[in-house]
């Protein structure tokens, strides 16, 4: 689930709604959630559930920045925990907890290239073979050769492109 705040947020709820609304009691009766460690403290995860009536389970995955957690009670309460979570994760991203993120606090720099891969031209000057054949050549930037142009095995005959009146 991703956009703006509020869309996450009841992109969540309706997605949980529908997943409890399964039909002859398939839908899970539990919601799992990989949450930044950061955010896992016995202090939220305590809050959290006084405020929702969810009973969370905590996993720690080692090696990882985050950690496994389950949530689980009525639908309802999971709806609200899971909305808890997003909210203080967005509250953490906006105060920097979670700007290098997970735990980190700074980006990692990208590992060095090899020098063939460095060294070679920029993916835009880089043109494959196509030799005669009109249809394996790549389609023309638009605005070149005048929009029309009879270059292009795309718009040839094609009254939109050639800046005739239709």
């Amino acid at each position: 689930v991703s956009g703006r705040f509020d869309a996450k947020n009841e992109g969540v709820q309706i997605i949980l709604m529908a997943i409890d609304s399964m039909p002859a009691l398939q839908a899970p009766r539990e919601t799992q959630m990989l949450i930044p460690k950061v955010l896992l403290g016995d202090a939220n995860v305590h809050d959290v559930q006084r405020m929702t009536n969810a009973q969370l389970e905590v996993r720690d995955l080692p090696g990882h920045d985050e950690a496994l957690c389950t949530l689980l009670g009525s639908i309802e309460a999971r709806v609200k925990a899971a909305q808890q979570f997003l909210t203080r994760l967005e509250e953490a991203v906006q105060d920097g907890t979670l700007a290098g993120g997970g735990s980190e606090p700074a980006a990692r720099p990208p590992p060095a290239m090899p020098s063939t891969v460095r060294d070679s031209p920029p993916p835009a000057e880089r043109r494959p073979d196509t030799g005669s054949d009109p249809w394996s050549q790549p389609a023309p930037m638009a605005g070149s050769a005048g929009g029309g142009s009879t270059n292009d095995p795309w718009s040839h005959g094609d009254p939109w492109s050639s800046n005739k009146p239709v």
